[in-house]
């Protein structure tokens, strides 16, 4: 039974490394938003000069940060939720709400939206979308592309935190390590 918590840990520590990684890169569109921004600002107020492109470049880039920030949020338990009351329940009763979040709601969610959002960037893609502003970017199934992979993570995270709900359950930690007593 080891080698079952042995996997099911290097499952959810694969996953978490992924969230993890993905949001660090995310968060470096902050800096080429305002970058984006900057330039957008400089042009227009000294120049005279406005770029569509550049303004819908900088929604892209919002878009995919707030989009890929999901499941970085779901792992650092950043998600809302009434932390008065379950700040003091047990780490069992906390594993068990865990648990039943993940497993009636985010995951469920999630799948949904996976399954909906790649229908909407096919659409997308079949009909080569593009902005609606003559100067605008091409290739606007991307983004959808990129909706439909941000919750293709939030779903992986949501098993992740399954997974390691059930290891506490089961008498072991987050990590697959037996506790005391189990």
């Amino acid at each position: 039974m080891s080698r079952v918590w042995k996997t099911l840990r290097t499952i959810a520590n694969g996953i978490d490394r992924s969230s993890v990684s993905v949001g660090r890169l995310s968060s470096f569109l902050v800096l080429l938003s305002i970058a984006v921004i900057t330039v957008s600002v400089v042009l227009r107020y000294f120049f005279s000069r406005t770029y569509v492109a550049l303004d819908e470049i900088q929604y892209y880039f919002y878009s995919i940060m707030f989009l890929f920030g999901f499941s970085y949020v779901l792992k650092e338990d950043g998600h809302i939720r009434v932390d008065i009351f379950f700040a003091r329940f047990s780490d069992r009763k906390k594993a068990l709400i865990n648990l039943l979040g993940g497993v009636f709601l985010t995951i469920p969610w999630a799948a949904a939206i996976c399954y909906y959002s790649f229908q909407y960037f096919l659409r997308s893609y079949h009909i080569n979308e593009k902005s609606t502003e003559a100067s605008g970017l091409p290739a606007l199934y991307i983004l959808k592309f990129i909706l439909f992979l941000a919750f293709v993570l939030l779903l992986f995270q949501g098993m992740s935190l399954v997974i390691r709900q059930v290891l506490i359950l089961a008498g072991r930690n987050g990590d697959g390590e037996e506790t005391h007593g189990a």
